[in-house]
């Protein structure tokens, strides 16, 4: 039913942030953890974003990962784009 997927999605993002702030994880890692496919995982990072989570991509020395930065001592979002 529509709730249960909502419910579903909603549960999803949680644990995106969750397993994030934990440490940093790629798109990859972040998908099999949590049984999606990798575009998945972009649309929710991007979803997330757009409701205020200050999440970036930083380079590894193997790959790229996601990061969940809190906004002490950054500046906001739109502060850092003027510079």
């Amino acid at each position: 039913m529509r709730y249960d997927r909502s419910t579903a999605i909603s549960k999803r993002h949680e644990n995106i942030l969750a397993l994030i702030g934990a440490g940093s994880h790629s798109s990859r890692t972040l998908a099999t953890e949590l049984g999606v496919s990798e575009q998945t995982i972009y649309r929710d990072i991007l979803f997330l974003k757009t409701l205020g989570h200050n999440i970036e991509a930083v380079r590894r020395a193997t790959n790229w990962a996601y990061r969940l930065f809190s906004d002490q001592g950054r500046g906001s979002v739109q502060q850092r784009r003027s510079k």
